[in-house]
């Protein structure tokens, strides 16, 4: 399931409501502190509020667990009052939706008819803080599935599930952490339960969806002479780049095939940077270490050579283990690169996007990287139209999005009117 648009307000640089658009590869470019991160906080924050074991709070912006680490709610809450709110949400295209309906059979007695839909997700939700304890509460919600549309309502009692149109209107939930936890959301007081079906399926998508997004940021594990795995089985490679390591040396130990070895090995050659990346045991301890082939056949251990190569292996690895309709999040994946390796790393986000639908956002400092994908849009190898490129700035104490448009004019792609690579000139 990909996410295809996120909605903010009040959010860090972001005051107004607004809503973004998310293509299978999502751009964001802008000078320091302008804000191009926010919408990659916001997916993983929503991320890691599922993702993080035991959590039973309804958001979740730091904890020791979490992959972005945003500080207390006044920290992130863009007004800095505790009065208002900061609003979040996404929305999905293509989730498989269960309706159950009841009706009577020739016997006059109820039956559940149950039919499977294609449609979208769409989810809001408005999060406020008591001041004295910090503590995060949902102050009210949105859930659309398909055609039926719910509200949320803070009561004093829990929450108030409202659909008016399959006649639900009653307190449902009891905490805060229906997020994260759905066993009380069955209310026995209930006429027909079958109409929640929906409804807790869907949460369900949600769920799902929400724990298949991945984020790396900027700043990443040193190279290092020998890593230490310690048992660990990670399924992605954490925040900082951390657990990169692990999980190709697990390949290493637990699998006959070198399927992300070699794929990350091609994407090296592509990028030219490498000829070949070897993961090896030290001796028969947990101790691993990472050498690389050169072109002229040298091998080298990641440690003696240049900073770019330890910067780009987690990338290329978070790209290698995505799951198929997964969502990515990169902060400067292109950092510390030569100008062409940037250029050419969007050959790897086109490759993912194309053989396993992965979205990909990105937010950069590269304008060869940017012209990497503009270059694939004209060799026809991406779709002008899975494509998004955002122009982000700061103005009037708030963040703010331009859509860049790339025009197809009978088969010639380029940017009109627009100067671009001028953002990159002038940050430096």
């Amino acid at each position: 399931m990909n996410i295809s648009s996120v909605t903010l307000s009040n959010f860090k640089g972001i005051k107004d409501k607004v809503t973004i658009d998310i293509k299978p590869i999502t751009v964001f470019i802008g000078p320091n502190s302008s804000g191009k991160s926010s919408i990659l906080h916001a997916i993983a924050t929503l991320s890691q509020t599922i993702k993080i074991v035991n959590n039973t709070k309804p958001l979740v912006l730091d904890d020791d667990q979490a992959s972005v680490h945003l500080g207390r709610f006044i920290d992130v809450i863009h007004t800095k009052k505790y009065t208002d709110s900061i609003g979040l949400g996404l929305n999905i295209d293509h989730a498989k939706i269960r309706k159950v309906d009841i009706k009577k059979n020739s016997k006059g007695k109820d039956e559940a008819h149950e039919t499977i839909i294609d449609g979208p997700i769409n989810f809001y939700m408005d999060f406020k803080c008591v001041k004295i304890s910090q503590e995060i509460f949902i102050n009210n919600g949105e859930f659309n599935f398909g055609n039926d549309k719910y509200a949320i309502n803070k009561t004093k009692d829990g929450y108030a599930l409202i659909n008016s149109d399959v006649g639900i209107n009653q307190n449902i939930f009891f905490t805060d952490s229906f997020l994260t936890d759905l066993s009380g959301v069955f209310n026995p007081s209930m006429k027909n339960p079958f109409q929640l079906i929906p409804f807790i399926e869907n949460m369900n998508n949600l769920r799902t969806a929400l724990k298949d997004i991945r984020y790396l940021g900027p700043f990443r594990q040193p190279p290092q002479r020998n890593y230490r795995t310690m048992g660990s089985n990670p399924i992605e490679v954490g925040s900082m780049g951390e657990h990169t390591v692990s999980l190709l040396s697990n390949e290493l130990m637990q699998t006959r095939t070198r399927d992300h070895i070699t794929q990350i090995k091609q994407w090296l050659i592509k990028l030219g940077l490498a000829k070949g990346v070897d993961v090896n045991r030290v001796t028969k301890t947990d101790m691993f270490n990472i050498d690389m082939q050169l072109f002229d056949d040298e091998v080298f251990s990641i440690a003696n050579l240049g900073y770019g190569l330890s910067q780009i292996l987690p990338v290329l690895t978070q790209c290698s283990y995505a799951n198929n309709n997964s969502t990515l999040l990169f902060e400067q994946p292109e950092i510390h690169l030569h100008p062409l390796a940037a250029e050419h790393l969007s050959e790897v986000f086109v490759d993912i996007h194309k053989n396993r639908n992965v979205t990909s956002i990105i937010e950069t400092h590269s304008d060869k990287l940017v012209s990497g994908f503009i270059r694939a849009i004209r060799e026809k190898k991406l779709d002008l139209e899975n494509f998004a490129f955002y122009r982000v700035n700061r103005k009037n104490k708030k963040t703010q999005f331009e859509r860049i448009e790339i025009i197809n004019e009978s088969g010639d792609i380029d940017i009109y009117g627009n100067n671009w690579r001028k953002d990159f000139s002038e940050q430096i």
